[in-house]
């Protein structure tokens, strides 16, 4: 199994928003699972859902996405773990978890959306190194930008 990580931005609201509390350059990140052309994902106001790969990524202005197969030894279990996250809701702490140093960032029933990728990449056996309170879209950046990329949208 093929996967991707697609990170976006925008200039609406959410998207500055997330951007100033995670200090980070995107907003958001979800994973590509490209043999089965699915986006999953942990969307504000939905939780963890399911796009297809028609479908660009809501309002963005800029995405990139980042092959990941060389950071994912069983992919086969990342995919199973981010499968049974569907249908979670979303983790509005998420947006400020590095204020919480004891937050647990990998809660088990809400997600914010880099959590929820870095959980997966874990389960697969991507051996990371976990800040306490959160992880942002940004950590995940900075660990992948060595790793082929592509552009998704540029408007």
């Amino acid at each position: 199994m093929r996967m991707a990580l697609i990170f976006s931005r925008n200039n609406g609201l959410h998207s500055r928003i997330v951007r100033l509390f995670t200090r980070s350059e995107w907003s958001h990140v979800e994973v590509l699972l490209i043999n089965s052309e699915l986006i999953i994902g942990a969307e504000p106001g939905e939780g963890v859902i399911v796009n297809d790969l028609d479908r660009e990524p809501p309002g963005s202005t800029v995405a990139v996405g980042v092959v990941i197969d060389r950071l994912v030894p069983n992919p086969e279990r990342a995919t199973d773990f981010l499968i049974a996250q569907i249908g979670k809701k979303y983790d509005w702490t998420g947006l400020i978890g590095w204020l919480f140093k004891g937050r647990n960032w990998q809660e088990p029933n809400k997600w914010f959306c880099s959590e929820l990728v870095a959980a997966m990449l874990i389960a697969g056996g991507h051996e990371m190194k976990v800040k306490t309170g959160s992880v942002s879209p940004q950590d995940l950046w900075d660990m992948t930008r060595s790793q082929p990329h592509f552009v998704v949208a540029n408007k």
